[in-house]
């Protein structure tokens, strides 16, 4: 395949998975249940940074790719790293192009630690 088309409207996603079963459809899960997700053929997730962990989790489970909208800095970009997201859209280019690899290096039991404690933040926020 030399290129790749995505269905984000929610519309008539029936009618366009079963007349283009090529395509690939993606979904925001503030829009959908995970239940929706799965049973309607999405392929891909994608939503922001706010996104509990866990969620993301159970997307990767049922094979599906995440991308993760808009990562700004290279925190950001080693927080998508860190929890397995596939894909990341920016507005900051340049700066990120800057940014060879993941720069946090952790063990996992602190690793865990920080995951759960930015996830209790977000539920705050």
């Amino acid at each position: 395949m030399c290129c790749q088309v995505y269905w984000l409207p929610t519309h008539q996603r029936k009618w366009v998975h079963d007349t283009y079963p090529d395509l690939i459809l993606t979904g925001k899960s503030k829009e959908l249940s995970f239940d929706e997700v799965v049973n309607e053929h999405i392929q891909v997730i994608n939503d922001d940074w706010t996104t509990p962990i866990s969620l993301f989790r159970r997307y990767q489970k049922e094979n599906i790719s995440i991308i993760m909208f808009f990562v700004n800095s290279q925190f950001m970009f080693n927080y998508a790293w860190c929890i397995g997201v596939q894909h990341v859209t920016t507005d900051n280019c340049r700066h990120l192009a800057n940014v060879p690899a993941n720069t946090l290096h952790q063990v996992k039991g602190l690793y865990h630690d920080v995951v759960v404690c930015i996830d209790c933040m977000l539920c705050v926020v």
